[in-house]
């Protein structure tokens, strides 16, 4: 940061052993204490902007620049190499391994970069690759000391509708609160999982909405929703995506769902993908994924095209854009 901040949080938010460790009491001013912020930390509203800045500062004088029409994408012109930063998480696209060591190398001169090949495999025969993150699960539970849990093959409760009924009814959650502890289970168990579920198994996406979206006052229904999670991640620990070589014909699948969410709310979500033949996924098979994460099913799917655009992948010459939902497909003309 160029410069200082400061921000007021109230003494009762602090947990008592980090009230007594650092004498906060004695620095509260009228049941507040001041904080002076000189870098990045959980929550700052501007998190994004400081990431971007030190990212730039790092990126920029081995030659990456950015794109134009999509924030947070930068592109080596002279080698095949694509960085995209969001907050504080970032994707590379590479081709060959020179590259990935260029890349590897101008990170390490401000960053600490683990470097783990596990979990890719490439048959450039059949030009596919199949990813996984092996380890991730089994890590998460063993974490969260969920040991010995019984098959499941949902993340979560199928709650069946009411066939012939005008009203169709939902439920409401009458169950009691959880204490401060269990709710911070709820909060590492949302907030270790989407990782995984964004980028190798999307089948986990819906049930951890429900249970982020509860969290802020979890009940012991939350505590059960999460636990129904991590039966399923655990009879399930090793998904694997494989994304298929194909032309650059972008799709959006989305749907809805009706009275499913809590307080009587209907979800819509979808997702956007690449594929020359969209109407063979299943699951997660084969695919050339774009993205793979709830979104909002009405919003215009505009800047996508012009993010393959930036990526130097420009859709082909009839600028196909196929969107399909609630089992009726229909197909319209990007301008």
């Amino acid at each position: 940061m160029e410069r200082a901040e400061f921000a007021r949080v109230r003494l009762s938010t602090f947990p008592l052993c980090i009230v007594d460790q650092y004498d906060l009491t004695s620095l509260a001013c009228k049941g507040f204490v001041y904080i002076q912020i000189d870098g990045g930390m959980h929550g700052l509203p501007r998190a994004a902007l400081l990431a971007n800045q030190q990212i730039v500062h790092t990126l920029a004088p081995a030659g990456f620049v950015a794109a134009h029409q999509t924030l947070g994408l930068f592109v080596h012109t002279p080698k095949p190499i694509m960085f995209a930063l969001i907050v504080d998480d970032f994707g590379i696209q590479y081709v060959g391994k020179p590259a990935a060591n260029f890349c590897i190398f101008t990170l390490k001169q401000d960053h600490t970069i683990p470097i783990d090949w596990i979990g890719t495999k490439w048959d450039y025969t059949e030009r596919f690759v199949e990813l996984s993150m092996p380890g991730y699960v089994a890590r998460a539970l063993e974490r969260f000391a969920h040991t010995d849990p019984p098959p499941s093959d949902s993340p979560h409760q199928h709650v069946p509708p009411q066939c012939g009924a005008k009203v169709q009814m939902t439920a409401l959650d009458t169950s009691p609160p959880l204490d401060a502890d269990a709710t911070t289970r709820i909060h590492a168990i949302v907030g270790v999982f989407p990782h995984c579920a964004r980028t190798i198994n999307n089948t986990m996406l819906v049930a951890l909405g429900t249970v982020a979206l509860q969290q802020a006052s979890a009940t012991e229904a939350t505590a059960n929703a999460c636990i129904d999670l991590l039966n399923y991640v655990a009879t399930h620990p090793d998904g694997i995506i494989k994304c298929f070589a194909s032309m650059v014909v972008l799709h959006k699948y989305t749907d809805a769902s009706y009275l499913s969410e809590a307080k009587a709310r209907s979800p819509a979500s979808g997702f956007f993908f690449l594929s020359t033949h969209p109407d063979k996924l299943n699951g997660l098979t084969s695919m050339s994924l774009l993205a793979s994460c709830a979104t909002s099913s009405l919003r215009p799917p505009k800047p996508r095209p012009a993010l393959l655009a930036s990526m130097l992948k420009p859709l082909p010459p009839s600028g196909m854009l196929s969107m399909k939902w609630d089992g009726l497909a229909c197909c319209c003309h990007h301008n």
